[in-house]
């Protein structure tokens, strides 16, 4: 530049100012060349700007035009999401999981009644059904969100001995009533039992109340025994999960402010006070026997 004498305009820099520590700042510098009558360069005067609130302005405008392209060009509710996600999760944080459970269900709903559908020119055919429950658990909080359609099995196992064998409640099947499906969401202490059973396939299969209740009121002997016991009571067609919910530990969980800016939440990783934490899991706190 001092050769030139051409001036660097408007150059981006980001910066965490001692007044304000915590939170990154957006500055524009420009610098030019000083030079006395003759022309002779005597130097370089900088300035800086500080453009933060200007730059996350047009931040969200181009975050708004990206959102208008890309959502709207479908009525599928997943689908919706999903786009949404990719398109403003980015600019913020770090990946995120669309979790929805209707939209879940109601795409295997919509699933089932097609294969209804392109059965049904063949005569004799029963139209098709279908059952699903399924749980995410929450191994810091130790909350678990489930859903459920049809007649599969679902019953949970708390350690004071207490059994819980319809926390759903009954459910329509896929590709018959249809939705809103059933959904719950409970806080389950460490050590619970979770247990989930595929559909009988013929009445009278079982088990009854009270073979469930005697197989599954013995929260200690953990999950293995547990499934043993429960396996005695279904047929040989039908499919067993038994899991034990289990929290992280103290030593593997940590706390740090964050300032209420959705900006803050993409740079908050390398302020940790551990640094920066792993980008796939070290462990996988669960405990589980399927069948």
């Amino acid at each position: 530049m001092l050769r030139t004498g051409r001036p660097a305009l408007d150059v981006l820099k980001r910066s965490h100012p001692p007044a304000d520590p915590l939170r990154e700042h957006i500055f524009s510098a420009s610098a030019y060349r000083l030079h006395d009558r003759t022309g002779e360069p005597l130097g370089l005067v900088v300035t800086a700007t500080d453009v933060t609130e200007r730059e996350r302005a047009r931040k969200r405008l181009d975050l708004l035009h990206t959102v208008r392209e890309r959502i709207g060009t479908s009525l599928d509710l997943g689908r919706t999401a999903t786009d949404l996600v990719d398109a403003t999760v980015p600019a913020f944080a770090d990946p995120a999981l669309v979790a929805l459970t209707d939209a879940l269900l109601a795409r295997l709903h919509d699933t089932t009644l097609r294969l209804t559908h392109e059965a049904s020119p063949r005569a004799g055919v029963e139209d098709t059904t279908a059952s699903c429950t399924y749980g995410v658990h929450d191994p810091v909080s130790g909350r678990i969100d489930a859903a459920g359609a049809g007649a599969s099995l679902f019953a949970v196992v708390r350690p004071d001995d207490s059994v819980d064998i319809d926390p759903l409640g009954r459910t329509p099947l896929l590709g018959a009533e249809g939705p809103p499906f059933a959904y719950a969401t409970q806080v389950m202490p460490e050590g619970s039992i979770l247990c989930l059973v595929s559909a009988a396939t013929a009445e009278g299969q079982g088990p009854t109340t009270e073979q469930l209740v005697a197989a599954l009121g013995h929260p200690g002997r953990g999950p293995e025994k547990t499934a043993d016991a429960v396996e005695q009571l279904l047929a040989r067609d039908r499919v067993l999960l038994v899991a034990r919910t289990l929290l992280l530990p103290e030593s593997d969980l940590d706390e740090w402010p964050v300032l209420p800016d959705p900006s803050s939440v993409g740079t908050s990783r390398s302020a940790s006070p551990g640094g920066a934490w792993p980008s796939t899991p070290s462990r996988c706190r669960s405990s589980s026997v399927s069948s």
